[in-house]
């Protein structure tokens, strides 16, 4: 089960709650500010065709619906002790490690590999990963050419009861900020190779070290409650 004194912020949670607001008409701006444990978050509507145009889509291929941007600050990297990469890498089976990185602000290990087909085949060692340092790992590599996306990464936090996550929010703040200096850029397409898959869109604001995070949501089910 989650910690839920650890997590003062659920992305899910608020992308959800915002694109309930916004498909059923509650709301009649499109921007939505909610109130967390972590401040302040802003969630903007943003047309899905505005999107399209600046992702480069081939062929006319085009988007209908909306995405829901949620304003983040940036989680800047820092340096990773090298005398416990083997601790690391045993947890990680699988793994090609060019380098072991950690984010400031969440305190997750980033652990870059070799690509992007590397980041699905790692094998992670749950038992293992809740003896290392952080709360939890991001595995993240270049995406393979033609797929659209500029990166892949997975997520593993067994210490929060979350053995992986299938779209985590705040590490792609961390991954932003990596992958700008990395490849001298500040939009990607990523996409996190979970068991579930989730797409990302996400520009890097660097003058002001905020990451914007672009997603779509799906109504699934409709119930009433009857008090």
């Amino acid at each position: 089960m989650l910690c839920l004194k650890c997590v003062k912020l659920c992305g899910h949670a608020t992308l959800a709650a915002a694109h309930t607001l916004f498909s059923s008409g509650l709301v009649d701006t499109n921007i939505i500010e909610f109130v967390t444990l972590s401040g302040l978050l802003t969630a903007k509507r943003i047309p899905a065709d505005k999107i399209s145009r600046a992702s480069n889509l081939q062929n006319g291929e085009t988007e209908e619906g909306f995405y829901i941007e949620l304003d983040f600050p940036a989680d800047p990297i820092t340096e990773f002790k090298v005398d416990e990469t083997s601790q690391v890498s045993g947890a990680l089976y699988g793994a090609s490690i060019i380098e072991i990185r950690r984010s400031q602000v969440a305190d997750d290990l980033l652990v870059v590999v070799t690509s992007g087909e590397n980041v699905t085949e790692v094998q992670p060692q749950l038992d293992a990963i809740v003896k290392c340092p952080g709360r939890g790992i991001i595995v993240s590599g270049i995406a393979p050419p033609g797929s659209g996306f500029d990166f892949f990464s997975r997520f593993f936090c067994p210490k929060f009861g979350i053995n992986e996550d299938p779209a985590c929010g705040t590490a792609h703040c961390a991954l932003a900020s990596y992958w700008s200096k990395k490849l001298g850029k500040c939009d990607f397409n990523a996409y996190q190779a979970s068991p579930r898959g989730g797409v990302f869109n996400i520009h890097l604001d660097e003058q002001n070290q905020r990451v914007l995070l672009r997603g779509k949501a799906v109504t699934v089910m409709e119930g009433c409650i009857l008090v």
